[in-house]
């Protein structure tokens, strides 16, 4: 009996496709087209009865496709014909998968169907299953109900057109078919939106974060979004809305974060985003860049000239940051800023057989607005030996504005008598009373109201009379 067929392919030349004849299940011829895709074949003489040819053919990419035809070859001249029916083929029906039916790559497909012959009884039917891109898939029996139950494990991804067969002891095939799709679940895409890679925080901001993510099959709320950071851990994790995005509001340490969004859909694909961003700490942030943060001892870190290396100068700020201001220039004297830290001139006394008594003192400075400098002294009183204290101050720097005050202490108070303020020789007097001894301490507070830059050096002198 002679055969012939055509093939067509859409992306491999015809003469290379690979073709077989078979009849039933049994292969009787293989070979290729040729270039027209023309495929001829004289078979040997064939055994009396009903046979199903089939043709197919298989790309470089393992895509099959067949066609098939039934006959039914008769004894010949001198042979005595067979009387009665050739009989009737086996019904089968193929209740799973069904048409349209979509499956993810890597899972198992269940064909589900049932045989019936007239003739033969279903288990001794012989059964396959045959897939468009796999080709034969599996062979056997069914029960003795004629319930077909087969699982096929890793179909190959497209569009599949699934065969349940059955051939009975006469060679009829009865067949159903199903196509089906096998789908690649591929991993999710996610994104990150906000903020950007490379910007950068202060730790006391709240920082949001957002994301999107979409997956082939899965929909955006049942993709589960967490958010990472690796300094400070896992952030956040859930659902994402019904668009698939995610956002989240937090405060991180300081120290360069690698933000993650990661995404896992309901197959356990999982897609992953990253960022970098820095979280800062404004006491380790050199502000002015001159080399020195708050937590390296920089007092302003707005000024480039103010920083613990800086070279100390006369004028109102702590240039070296040290707490101290101008100690480069401090007088002899110094600290004298307070009345426990006073001068102590001693006893300046003036009686009755001396005249009066004198103290000075030279080579004072001012080198601060806060700077004071305190003096403290007796009178020595005596009933009719009279206080009369008189001091000069000066020459005080010009451009400023100096306050002197004269005060009589005892053990628990301080008692303002005299005061004086400007620039140049400033005084301040007091006289006692004649029959008073009891006016025997004083104390004396030199002061700027408004102290002149740059006047470190002016020195001036105090002069007591009393």
């Amino acid at each position: 009996i002679s055969f012939e067929g055509m093939v067509t392919d859409s992306e491999d030349s015809l003469d290379a496709l690979a073709v077989a004849w078979m009849d039933f299940d049994e292969i009787i011829n293989e070979g290729l087209a040729d270039s027209a895709g023309l495929i001829t074949f004289h078979s040997p003489p064939l055994d009396e009865g009903a046979h199903v040819i089939i043709l197919s053919a298989v790309d470089s990419e393992g895509q099959l496709a067949e066609t098939e035809i039934e006959i039914v070859v008769q004894a010949g001249p001198g042979v005595e014909e067979e009387t009665g029916p050739v009989g009737t083929k086996p019904t089968v029906t193929l209740d799973a998968p069904i048409d349209l039916d979509e499956f993810i790559f890597g899972m198992p497909v269940n064909v589900v169907g049932v045989v019936f012959d007239l003739e033969d009884t279903a288990d001794s039917l012989a059964l396959t299953v045959t897939s468009s891109r796999d080709g034969v898939l599996w062979t056997g029996e069914s029960d003795s109900d004629g319930r077909v139950s087969v699982t096929l494990e890793e179909l190959s991804e497209g569009l599949h057109e699934l065969k349940l067969s059955a051939i009975d002891s006469d060679g009829r095939r009865g067949r159903d078919e199903a196509n089906i799709v096998v789908e690649v679940d591929a991993s999710p895409i996610v994104t990150i939106t906000s903020p950007n890679d490379g910007d950068y925080f202060w730790i006391t901001d709240t920082i949001v974060l957002t994301g999107e993510a979409v997956d082939d099959l899965t929909g955006g709320e049942d993709l589960r979004l967490t958010w990472i950071s690796s300094v400070d851990g896992s952030l956040h994790s859930g659902p994402g809305t019904y668009a698939g995005t995610s956002s989240v509001s937090t405060t991180l340490s300081a120290g360069n974060h690698d933000i993650l969004l990661k995404v896992l859909d309901v197959d356990g694909n999982s897609g992953v985003d990253m960022i970098a961003i820095e979280v800062r700490d404004p006491l380790d942030h050199d502000g002015d860049m001159d080399g020195y943060t708050e937590n390296d001892g920089d007092c302003d870190d707005t000024d480039p000239y103010i920083h613990p290396g800086a070279v100390e100068v006369c004028d109102d700020v702590d240039n070296d940051c040290d707490g101290q201001i101008n100690e480069n220039d401090w007088d002899a004297q110094e600290p004298s800023d307070s009345l426990g830290e006073a001068i102590d001139a001693g006893t300046i006394d003036g009686s009755i057989i001396i005249d009066s008594d004198e103290w000075d003192m030279s080579g004072l400075t001012f080198h601060s607005p806060v700077d004071e400098d305190w003096i403290k002294f007796d009178a020595d009183d005596d009933i009719y030996d009279n206080v009369s204290v008189h001091i000069t101050v000066g020459l005080m720097p010009t451009g400023g504005n100096y306050l002197v005050e004269l005060f009589l202490t005892s053990d628990s108070t301080t008692v303002p008598v005299d005061s004086d303020s400007g620039s140049g020789n400033l005084i301040v007097n007091y006289t006692g009373s004649l029959t008073s001894g009891g006016e025997d301490d004083f104390a004396l507070r030199i002061s700027s109201m408004s102290w002149p830059g740059g006047s470190c050096g002016d020195a001036y002198s105090v002069t007591i009379v009393n």
